[in-house]
């Protein structure tokens, strides 16, 4: 496999240079700086063949935690076979007259699967929205493209495709299952291609993973050709002018937000501010379903698809609260100024070399972190993103805790030797204890059991971190009960938590070894 041609870039840091390569590249290695840029002479690196066009600073550090934290089960992403076999379910999915008789008959065990009617709508969505388009031969750039499984589709139908993904493993995992693509490392906000490089953009259920709708809508239009297509699918809204806090309240209980998978619900004013500015320029088809308005005080639902006109429904449609997915036609050229990268805190190299060893990857995200973010309130007072894609669900008031999922996180500054909290199992018995764990930057310093629900005191020695250092501490629940759906059976709740110079007054119910009623 031939390295990735690099004709149709653009530097994102200056906008200016073609990008090239200067010196031969290792398919097996990282090669930090082997790509340059003419023009401002910026160096960008090579991850296991594939070109990373972009550089990381302190919005990414939370994905970055998120993916070094799974970086050693990369090998739960689907591969070719299983990418062919999600493909022949879908369609036979589709086909069938009794969706309820087909997913209790069907051979493939997924057909039974909790995420299979996502999985297909998005599919249909797609399906729908590519209506009379031909791909075959078509320059086509898929954005947020993951490990290719929506890629496969599209090199199937004959595209000549490019697929870009943020997550430097994903990347590494797609090339491998779907190589017949081009795949370049890169964000959706500063896309490293030349303005109208392409025939079609493709983004599936994607768009609203990423930092700056807005910027991304734009830059995916920049990139296309006068006659080009932008297809988007599978991202939800909320309407105009509503806070960012109906986010936080929709996803307190969603558990892979909880996870630190970034979700949102854009306002629709993002989607106005992307698309209304070029008014003719463009010929924009929308694709809603479960779409949801308030008419005389009266919900209004229509289901399952509806088109609508952007141009003459923008209004109506930003009232209203759906998921949807546009059709965009560039009708005429349109020249959009490229957006640029910010400055560079973390090259991808580094980030990259980093993955195989998560408490040193921890260690160093930990210097992108904004201070506004560290040793903040807790249990505090009102929600914001940042926690809650860290673990922590909103906190109540009149309440002194916090309750968390699965593992949760706060990031502070060692101010003496010990910290202390109380942590507490949402539901624990002796034939179901529930097992914890702190880390302390990744590494972990202690695991115990609880058998009730009683609020447990722990004490955890700092003096392994610098004074005046930034560190993270992360509790984890040990799942007690793999078959228990319950919510609350993956919670846990803590509250207490201070710094303070040796035990104190704490003394007599802390035990010496750090732990406090911990079962070894």
């Amino acid at each position: 496999m031939g390295r990735p041609v690099l004709d149709d870039t653009r530097c994102p840091r200056c906008g200016l240079g073609v990008l090239a390569y200067h010196r031969p590249t290792n398919d097996a290695a990282i090669e930090t700086d082997a790509i340059l840029c003419p023009a401002c002479h910026a160096g960008f690196d090579v991850l296991w063949g594939a070109p990373f066009l972009a550089s990381f600073g302190p919005e990414d550090a939370i994905g970055l935690i998120e993916i070094a934290a799974n970086a050693r089960r990369d090998n739960r992403y689907a591969d070719r076979a299983g990418i062919e076999r999600m493909e022949a379910l879908l369609t036979r999915y589709h086909n069938a007259p009794d969706l309820i008789e087909f997913r209790a008959q069907d051979t493939d065990p997924w057909a039974r699967a909790h995420w299979i009617s996502n999985r297909y709508d998005e599919w249909l969505s797609f399906r729908v929205l590519a209506e009379g388009i031909d791909f075959k031969g078509r320059k086509v750039l898929d954005i947020g493209a993951g490990t290719g499984v929506d890629t496969y589709r599209l090199v199937v139908a004959g595209a000549d495709v490019t697929a870009v993904e943020y997550n430097p493993v994903l990347v590494r995992r797609g090339q491998a299952e779907v190589p017949e693509a081009r795949w370049i490392g890169g964000v959706s906000h500063a896309l490293a291609f030349q303005s109208g490089s392409f025939d079609i953009v493709c983004c599936n259920a994607a768009l609203h993973h990423m930092r700056d709708v807005q910027i991304s809508l734009t830059e995916m239009l920049r990139v296309l050709r006068p006659g080009g297509i932008l297809i988007t699918t599978g991202d939800p809204y909320r309407p105009r002018n509503t806070p960012q806090d109906l986010e936080y309240s929709i996803f307190n209980r969603h558990t892979a937000v909880l996870l630190g998978v970034n979700e949102s619900i854009p306002s629709f004013s993002a989607f106005e501010r992307a698309l209304l500015p070029f008014g003719d320029a463009l010929d924009i088809r929308v694709l809603t379903s479960n779409f949801c308005r308030d008419q005389d005080g009266r919900l209004t639902r229509i289901v399952p698809y509806h088109w609508w006109n952007f141009g003459r429904d923008h209004r109506e449609l930003g009232d209203a609260t759906a998921s949807m997915g546009l059709r965009c036609r560039v009708v005429e050229p349109i020249n959009p100024p490229p957006a640029l990268l910010g400055s560079a805190s973390l090259g991808a190299g580094e980030y990259a070399a980093l993955l195989a060893d998560y408490p040193a990857a921890i260690q160093r995200l930990t210097t992108l972190i904004p201070q506004a973010l560290v040793d903040l309130r807790f249990p505090g007072n009102t929600q914001s993103k940042w926690e809650l894609l860290n673990g922590w669900q909103a906190p109540r008031l009149w309440r002194r805790s916090r309750t968390a999922y699965r593992r949760a996180r706060w990031f502070l500054t060692r101010q003496a030797d010990r910290l202390y909290f109380k942590i507490a199992a949402t539901t624990a018995s002796p034939a179901r204890p529930a097992r914890f764990t702190v880390m302390l930057n990744g590494d972990p310093v202690k695991t115990w059991e609880i058998t009730d629900t009683k609020a447990l005191p722990v004490a955890i020695d700092l003096s392994r971190i610098e004074r005046g250092a930034i560190f993270v501490c992360e509790l984890q629940l040990l799942a007690h009960d793999e078959n228990a759906p319950e919510f609350e059976a993956h919670s846990f709740r803590v509250s207490g938590r201070v710094q303070r110079k040796g035990f104190g007054r704490l003394a007599g119910w802390l035990p010496s070894f750090g732990l406090a009623g911990a079962r070894r």
